[in-house]
């Protein structure tokens, strides 16, 4: 470390009084050629003294008051002593005067070091909270990539079929295709046509076998009214005679509860 380097480190502490005699004339002698470091232990000056009225004061630690009660009883010692002294008092308080300084200066050290730890702590809670985030969006991305695969590889099997769909009278634009393997349990709905949905409300697929349907699945459509999203059953698709689409509560329902906006036979 070279010679400026660690009078630069030096300058903290002669803010905080804590240098000896030597290392604070070495320090003043730096400060009166370098302009800037004056101007650096100012910065750090106010900060000093500001620390202090920032948290709760720090009660000193029993190194420093024993220190300090050791000082008050060599004065009074020194005054019972020295009777010739004509100013007794004036040691012993610049000595009180001194421990306090010395309490208040570790003091200030101590809440520096706290307050240090408390910003690496909310600064590492800041970058876990950031890293949990990425892996959220991370998950969330490769089930968006494995689902497209899933449509991909549905729609490109060989054993598929497509099944027209259509609107019902109260929406009658809308419409697409069922594309299944008949013997798997689930299938890409193709539509298009139908409305975006306020908040709150979603669409949702059922697959009906004779007068019981069974949920297979939520969505929700783009600004054009369009959407490709995967149907899962609990059974293969051609044991059913039906597919259809209804508006329900965010969430989705046991039963259809709202408008049946999509409804097809299911024939292979």
């Amino acid at each position: 470390m070279s010679r400026d380097e660690q009078l630069e480190e030096l300058i903290h502490f002669y803010a905080l009084g804590t240098l000896s005699q030597e290392e604070r004339a070495r320090v003043e002698a730096y400060l009166t050629e370098q302009p800037e470091a004056r101007a650096r232990l100012e910065a750090v000056m106010r900060t000093v003294e500001e620390l202090p009225y920032a948290a709760t004061p720090l009660e000193p630690s029993e190194r420093v008051r024993a220190r300090l009660l050791k000082r008050i009883k060599d004065d009074v010692r020194a005054q019972r002593e020295s009777a010739a002294d004509s100013h007794p008092a004036e040691s012993f308080w610049d000595r009180l005067r001194a421990g306090l300084s010395g309490a208040r200066a570790t003091g200030a050290l101590a809440l520096t070091a706290v307050l240090l730890a408390l910003v690496s702590t909310v600064w590492a809670v800041s970058l876990r909270g950031q890293v949990l985030e990425l892996q959220a969006e991370n998950t969330a991305l490769r089930r968006e990539i494995l689902a497209q695969n899933e449509v991909i590889a549905q729609i490109t099997d060989p054993q598929s079929r497509t099944v027209v769909v259509s609107g019902t009278d109260l929406q009658p634009l809308a419409g697409g295709q069922l594309i299944a393997n008949p013997g798997e349990q689930q299938a890409v709905l193709v539509l298009n046509g139908l409305p975006p949905l306020p908040a709150g409300l979603v669409y949702q697929i059922w697959l009906i076998r004779g007068d019981q349907p069974a949920s297979a699945g939520l969505f929700t459509v783009d600004a054009d009214g369009a959407v490709v999203v995967l149907v899962r059953g609990d059974a293969p698709l051609e044991s059913f005679n039906a597919v259809g689409v209804s508006v329900e509560p965010a969430g989705g329902s046991e039963l259809p509860t709202g408008d049946i906006v999509i409804l097809a036979e299911i024939s292979f």
